[in-house]
């Protein structure tokens, strides 16, 4: 963690419907991706600290609305997530992540991403350990679980596409969640 950076996250909570503000970061998607926002003629190898020092002056206190957050480092208030009922212990593996940046923007709260503030992500340390097979599985059934979760908020036939909920392409469950009779099925199989 570089110096300021919990100080400049929390100053972004300037208004009452913001419900999570997340970093930049060097391993993400979306709008938090670090070269998203470095100044013009940014280049060359810099250390963590000079990159979150540079931004932090550039970008001064400047947000920008996003329609996901990545978990890794995300600011909550605790009434907030209590409200949400906390994180569903049936998703993991980044569809956590997409499941509470869903349900914090449904229940009317903005996600910001603070420009100012860069923090290093070190991706997917906790599974390198695992076999890739099982990790794909994981992931697969978590992707899943999402699924059959936003097929039974929206009805089968009426759950938007990962880009209309989260600006992504990557969401893709094993069953075609975005049809009528697919999702049926996969509610009936679950």
């Amino acid at each position: 963690m570089t110096e300021g950076w919990l100080a400049r996250l929390r100053q972004h909570f300037d208004q009452p419907d913001v419900g999570a503000v997340g970093p930049l970061s060097d391993y993400v998607v979306g709008l938090q991706k670090l070269e998203l926002h470095l100044p013009m003629g940014t280049s060359g190898q810099h250390s963590y600290d000079s990159v979150a020092a540079h931004i932090a002056r550039a970008n001064a206190r400047h947000a920008i609305e996003s329609r996901i957050l990545i978990g890794f480092c995300m600011m909550l208030r605790r009434p907030v997530l209590q409200a949400l009922e906390w994180l569903d212990e049936e998703l993991f593996l980044g569809m956590d992540d997409l499941d509470l940046s869903w349900r914090l923007r449904n229940a009317g709260f903005r996600l910001l991403v603070a420009t100012d503030v860069f923090v290093h992500h070190e991706g997917q340390v906790s599974f390198k350990s695992e076999p890739s097979e099982k990790v794909r599985a994981l992931t697969q059934r978590s992707v899943d679980a999402l699924a059959r979760k936003l097929v039974r908020h929206y009805g089968p036939g009426g759950v938007p596409t990962p880009f209309e909920l989260w600006g992504i392409d990557w969401f893709s469950p094993s069953f075609d969640a975005w049809s009528e009779e697919g999702a049926r099925n996969a509610l009936r199989a679950a």
